[in-house]
């Protein structure tokens, strides 16, 4: 059973559902909802409820919320490694009537994770780190330590591209110059955000291997070979967008630990997604009937 490690941020989501676009200086209908967020700790609970284990490192605060949070993580069967400090990030998620998703952003404590605990890698599979997690105070600097230690132990490494409008804030060469130190085994991107990085390249040129998300249209897995392998999702229409990409991330990443080709890694990948694509919020619906078509197109670039 692989074990993957994330690190990051948990917090709680307001998921407020739209009918139409808020009204400046007067009331407009929405459903509000609460509900667990976080790009890290997602991917970690889409990785057990996948098959494989998983262990989530990050900060929530020294509140009544914080403590709820992590032990929803305990209860998907989480391993936490978590510290307690400041308050506890609120991310304002606004759900248009197509299931498209806005994000405001309070990360709160998450950015302040000063450090982690040794032997936090032990046994570690593979060790994720969503972009989000090298852009801020003491979490980034606590994710090059970590990412240091996986390198020494030969752990491989995963890393996904977060948003467009974090990595635009970051710097685009900044990220690009972060992939080049790090030489991750993957990194994981949606269309948007392949677009504005690679600018026409099929692939990160310092990464063993691609993977881009396209919603409703294929998932890819490229290579430096040339190699592309591409996977289509069921279609659906979805009720709310927010955490199917983590949701991908987290099975993808167990299947290709587990050792699977590419295409069965897609394939669980956009199983995954179809799961949280009927609930509110980054959860995990029942309903693990999905199909694909699992044609796997190897093309040459």
């Amino acid at each position: 059973m692989p074990l993957i490690c994330t690190v990051g941020d948990l917090v709680t989501d307001v998921v407020v559902h739209l009918d139409r676009d808020p009204q400046r200086g007067t009331d407009t209908p929405a459903r509000v909802e609460h509900v667990r967020g976080g790009s890290a700790a997602n991917v970690a609970v889409a990785a057990v409820a996948s098959g494989g284990s998983a262990r989530f490192v990050g900060q929530v605060g020294d509140d009544v919320r914080g403590r709820q949070l992590v032990a929803e993580l305990q209860s998907a069967g989480v391993d936490t490694v978590v510290a307690e400090r400041g308050h506890t990030g609120t991310i304002v998620v606004l759900v248009d009537e197509h299931g498209e998703r806005s994000f405001l952003t309070d990360r709160g404590a998450a950015v302040h994770l000063a450090a982690a605990p040794s032997g936090v890698l032990d046994g570690v599979d593979m060790l994720h780190v969503p972009a989000y997690s090298f852009m801020f105070g003491g979490l980034a600097d606590t994710s090059h330590r970590l990412i240091g230690e996986a390198v020494d132990r030969e752990i491989p490494i995963s890393i996904s591209t977060s948003s467009v409008a974090a990595l635009a804030e970051f710097g685009r060469d900044r990220f690009l110059d972060l992939v080049k130190n790090v030489q991750p085994e993957l990194v994981i991107a949606n269309s948007e955000e392949a677009k504005f990085l690679l600018q026409g390249h099929p692939w990160f040129i310092h990464a063993a291997a691609t993977v881009i998300t396209a919603g409703a249209r294929p998932a890819r897995l490229v290579r430096p070979d040339g190699s592309d392998v591409r996977v289509a999702p069921e279609q659906i229409s979805p009720r709310d967008t927010t955490g199917a990409g983590d949701a991908f991330t987290g099975s993808f990443l167990v299947a290709h630990a587990r050792g699977e080709d590419a295409e069965a890694s897609l394939v669980a990948g956009h199983a995954m997604a179809r799961r949280t694509l009927d609930v509110s919020g980054a959860g995990l619906s029942d309903n693990r009937s999905a199909g694909y078509d699992t044609t796997a197109e190897e093309t040459p670039l």
